[in-house]
C-alpha cells in the first residue's frame, strides 16, 4: 500500500518542463551614464543585424556610457522560474594602429537599475562583425530574477567598451534569450 500512495504522489506533482524563448531584440535603445562618458551615436541601429551599426568615434582613451538595449517584448509564465539569462553582442572595431577597443562592463538592468555580476572579461573586439556571448542557461548574473522582472519594459542589458587611441567601435544587434522551467 504504501508503494502505491507514493506513486499516486509523484504521479500528481506538477512537473516542470524547460523551455528557452526565442532571440528576442530590444525594442529601445539609450545611452545610460552609470559609467563612462562618451555617447554612442544612433543606438537604436543596435535593434537588428543589418550592418547599420550604433557607434563611438574616438581619438583618445576614454570609456563608453552604456548602450542599454530594453523592452524586449518578453512574456514568460509568471510561475516560471528563471534559470539563465544569454546576451549575446554583434560588435566589432575599426582602428588605427594595434586593436585597441576592449569590454569596460557588461551588465543586466532589472527595471532600468543595473543589477548583478559584471560579464566583462576586458575582452579585445575584433575587426569584423561577430556575435559575442555573455551569460548562459545557467547563469543568473549573480542575482535572482522572477519572470515579471524579465517581462519588464526596463529589464536590459548595457554594455560598454573601453577605446584606447583612434577607433570606431561599433554594435549591429543586441540580443537575448532566456532559459526558464514552467
Amino acid at each position: 500500500m504504501l508503494g502505491i500512495g507514493l506513486h499516486k504522489q509523484i504521479a500528481n506533482q506538477r512537473r516542470k518542463v524547460p523551455f528557452t524563448t526565442a532571440y528576442a531584440s530590444g525594442g529601445t535603445f539609450s545611452n545610460n551614464d552609470t559609467v563612462g562618458d562618451i555617447d554612442w551615436v544612433s543606438p537604436s541601429n543596435a535593434a537588428t543585424s543589418n550592418d547599420v551599426y550604433a557607434t563611438i568615434q574616438n581619438d583618445e582613451t576614454a570609456t563608453s556610457k552604456y548602450l542599454l538595449a530594453t523592452n524586449f517584448g518578453l512574456s514568460i509564465p509568471t510561475d516560471a522560474v528563471i534559470r539563465g539569462i544569454l546576451v549575446e553582442v554583434e560588435r566589432s572595431q575599426t582602428v588605427d594602429g594595434p586593436p585597441n577597443v576592449t569590454d569596460n562592463s557588461i551588465r543586466l538592468f532589472k527595471a532600468g537599475v543595473v543589477t548583478g555580476a559584471n560579464k566583462s572579461t576586458g575582452a579585445q573586439w575584433l575587426d569584423n562583425d561577430s556575435y559575442i556571448a555573455f551569460g548562459g542557461a545557467t547563469d543568473l548574473w549573480g542575482t535572482t530574477w522572477t519572470a515579471t522582472e524579465i517581462n519588464n519594459i526596463g529589464f536590459g542589458v548595457g554594455i560598454s567598451a573601453i577605446v584606447q587611441g583612434a577607433a570606431l567601435v561599433k554594435i549591429d544587434h543586441i540580443r537575448i534569450k532566456i532559459y526558464y522551467e514552467a
